[in-house]
């Protein structure tokens, strides 16, 4: 008996995952399509290559020169002798150097690291908040247009009954048997019903156009997941709003780390190191005219050699330009401070938000389906009467009677849409670990 009941919950568990799990793949892939979760992806990826790219020039520049020198001399020693000499030099040099600045007087590369560093962890942020924004935007647009769908069905039923009354009315009125009001408020109830009705078509057909297929497929997905008795996991929900603030303190503490390394060093002279590796290659042709006599000679010469260099450099105006640095990066630190107490305050936000909404949509389920629950009664009492008496209901009891089914339908529909508002919020709110990965 234990071992099958370990087996049914078994299988319930991975019934409940893999229908978690579908519904979570159609989520990615429309948010692949989402142009506002897109951009803030990008500009975090954005961020984070030109990030990548400020730090690989941290190293060492390493460079590879090349020289090649064509030089003609002429030589004229006719003053000790009948002598002149033209020659033909060939000067190759080759260079592989590595190079670094220390120091940098602008101080432009400390600014743009720190700039960097605050801007990709504040998209690193938008890009985690933003997937939330969008999926509960998914979400939204997917309930707006169920119970436009929905409504547009309960609208039309209940034009049909008000035209029906309209035909009632007009032949009452033409008998002078009821008032023109009665028939003013029949019409003017039927045009704010069909208003009513294009106004839900417009939805439906805005959200059709947008999701297509998809739509139907979100349908299917969403029911079978939320046929299962599912409870919101508002514990891992926090700790893992914690572990994000946690995570931002940790990191912001980093760069002020940074900002503090750079108060050491911001008043030092710039230091430009150079250590090259260098070979020359030296081709001569000499032509030399000595008495009248002609001779050629050919001179070679290759030189490899090492070479180290140190220069320091500091601007005219030191002080100035050392207090410009200190007046940078105290205000490095304050940007920094407000940055992320302001981040801090998004999660805070974030949190308070997605707690209160869960905690407002489980109420209004409570009372939509309390009201559903005595709609339903009170239909069943109604139809009771008309099944035993039509009389019992008055005038017109039949149409009295569909009246009471189209407010019963509306009641059962808002009921529905509130079980999904609460069951996008626990989808949400359990799938967020996964989501701020």
């Amino acid at each position: 008996m234990r071992i099958k009941l370990l087996f049914f919950i078994l299988i319930s568990i991975n019934f409940l995952l893999a229908q978690e799990n579908e519904l979570a793949n159609l989520l990615n892939e429309l948010l692949l399509k989402n142009p506002d979760y897109q951009q803030a992806v990008n500009r975090y990826e954005q961020e984070k290559a030109f990030h990548r790219i400020e730090k690989s020039l941290q190293w060492f520049d390493l460079n590879l020169i090349y020289r090649d020198i064509d030089n003609d001399i002429f030589r004229d020693e006719r003053s000790n002798y009948l002598e002149k000499t033209d020659i033909a030099e060939t000067d190759r040099r080759w260079r592989l150097e590595l190079n670094r600045t220390f120091f940098p007087k602008d101080f432009d590369d400390e600014a743009d690291e720190i700039n960097a560093r605050m801007r990709l962890l504040r998209y690193q942020q938008e890009k985690i908040l933003a997937r939330w924004a969008c999926l509960n935007e998914i979400f939204r647009d997917f309930i707006n247009w169920h119970e436009a769908a929905e409504m547009m069905q309960i609208r039309q039923r209940h034009l049909q009954l008000l035209y029906r009354e309209n035909q009632i009315w007009e032949e009452l009125y033409a008998e002078n048997i009821i008032e023109p009001i009665v028939l003013i408020n029949n019409l003017v109830e039927i045009e704010d019903k069909e208003d009513d009705y294009y106004d839900n078509q417009e939805i439906y057909d805005f959200f059709l156009e947008k999701y297509g297929d998809r739509l139907n497929e979100f349908q299917q997905k969403f029911s079978l997941w939320s046929d299962v008795d599912i409870l919101p996991d508002t514990t891992a929900f926090k700790q893992e709003i914690k572990q994000q603030i946690d995570y931002l303190s940790n990191e912001s503490k980093k760069i002020s780390n940074r900002i503090k390394f750079d108060y050491f060093h911001f008043y030092l002279p710039e230091v430009e190191l150079t250590l090259s590796l260098n070979k020359r290659e030296i081709r001569q042709t000499w032509d030399i005219n000595r008495d009248g006599n002609l001779k050629t000679m050919k001179r070679k010469q290759d030189e490899n050699f090492l070479l180290g260099e140190i220069e320091l450099s500091l601007p005219f105006n030191i002080f100035s330009n050392t207090s410009g640095k200190h007046a940078v990066l105290k205000a490095y630190e304050r940007e920094l401070f407000f940055r992320t107490e302001n981040m801090i305050l998004d999660w805070q936000k974030f949190k308070v938000r997605r707690l209160t909404s869960l905690q407002n949509y489980q109420w209004e389920y409570k009372r939509k389906s309390r009201i559903e629950e005595l709609y339903l009664r009170n239909l069943q009492i109604f139809q009771t009467k008309y099944d035993e008496e039509p009389t019992l209901l008055g005038d017109n009891p039949q149409l009295k009677l569909e009246r009471e089914i189209i407010r019963t339908k509306r009641a059962e529909l808002d009921a529905r849409i509130a079980e999904m508002k609460l069951f996008k919020e626990i989808f949400l709110i359990n799938s967020s670990q996964e989501d701020s990965k």
